[in-house]
């Protein structure tokens, strides 16, 4: 049996290959969302704050994945899903380029490329 399918549209693709793809975003979105807690003490060394500061990047994380969920359900209606996912991804690695190269004398651009990465993962929650 091959695990080519065609879509609604009749356009063929590949379960297993769509299927890892899925997989591997979830679980890459999952370990963002969860792996910044034990980070929280480097953060608060490197970027020289609190940890009321330093948690500001989970909350705003969870708060912009939160709002990204239901605005991607509308975003399905007017786009294909491969677009949306093809612009998530691509957010998601912005994102963490943005926090890569973040200067540890500026905790504002790391806040904003977790931000960034968080409206990826709220996409990708279709």
């Amino acid at each position: 049996m091959s695990s080519e399918t065609h879509d609604i549209h009749g356009k063929p693709y590949n379960r297993t290959a769509m299927l890892m793809l899925l997989l591997i975003g979830t679980f890459a979105g999952v370990l963002n969302q969860t792996s910044l807690g034990t980070a929280i003490p480097t953060l608060m060394e490197s970027f020289d704050i609190q940890i009321s500061t330093a948690q500001q990047a989970t909350t705003w994380f969870l708060l912009t994945n939160g709002i990204m969920i239901p605005v991607s359900a509308y975003l399905a209606t007017k786009f294909s899903t491969k677009w949306l996912f093809t612009v998530a991804y691509s957010l998601l690695t912005i994102g963490l380029l943005i926090d890569s190269f973040a200067p540890t004398s500026n905790w504002t651009i790391f806040l904003l490329g977790r931000i960034i990465q968080a409206s990826a993962v709220g996409i990708t929650c279709l």
